[in-house]
């Protein structure tokens, strides 16, 4: 879903709730705000609106809605770490909800932006993080498709999954060559059969062939 028409979908799902109990009161001033946020694409304030809410005074529909909100306006503005921790405190406080699926999704979207930019970031992250980490989401991935076997958002999952692989496969094919470098053929060879092995069709598993031809050719 384009994420205008959702942002429009999250700000009338907001004011319905608030017509809906026909008060003025602090929890709809909040609400409020949190739409002007959202239309802003503005985590800060969205977050800082949030926090705002009284859970006890506060219709639950309008607390569920306004933690997908928050982390919707998050993860547009690029903060992936609050747009993910709002996520996990929606599904922590409505793991029944009809729109669970929406949250988990939104919170391994966001852990994926954040590896993601981490390992291309000036700094990056060692080889190893870089693997660990992908691992995990990997196994997240998994986890979602298990768990919301007919979300929508499933299909929106696989060009995630393809990065995620693409991503980790080149991190095992750089350890695989500096283990040449430093004379470790033999642990070169193992790494190179592990990335033909797991990372079939990304693209290093096809210099993964190669490498493996060149170390067989010296032997």
């Amino acid at each position: 879903m384009h994420k205008q028409t959702f942002s429009l979908l999250l700000i009338a799902a907001l004011t319905t709730s608030c017509a809906a109990t026909g008060r003025s009161d602090k929890a709809a001033s909040v609400l409020a705000d949190l739409n002007i946020a959202v239309q802003k694409e503005d985590c800060d304030q969205a977050s800082a609106a949030l926090a705002r809410l009284d859970g006890s005074a506060t219709d639950p529909q309008r607390i569920s809605q306004a933690y997908l909100a928050a982390s919707h306006a998050c993860i547009v503005a690029s903060d992936f770490i609050q747009a993910g921790e709002h996520a996990e405190a929606f599904l922590a406080e409505f793991p029944s909800h009809p729109s669970s699926d929406y949250a988990a999704y939104l919170s391994v979207m966001s852990r994926f932006l954040h590896w993601r930019a981490e390992t291309q970031s000036d700094r990056g992250l060692a080889d190893a993080e870089t693997i660990k980490q992908g691992r995990a989401l990997l196994s997240s991935l998994s986890q979602f498709r298990s768990a919301y076997a007919r979300s929508p958002y499933i299909k929106n999952m696989i060009p995630v999954a393809r990065a995620t692989r693409e991503i980790v496969a080149g991190s095992e094919l750089r350890l695989a060559k500096a283990a040449i470098s430093g004379g470790n053929f033999e642990a070169a060879a193992l790494r190179a059969r592990y990335i033909q092995s797991h990372y079939a069709n990304t693209q290093a598993a096809a210099q993964a062939q190669d490498l493996l031809g060149a170390l067989e050719s010296t032997d």
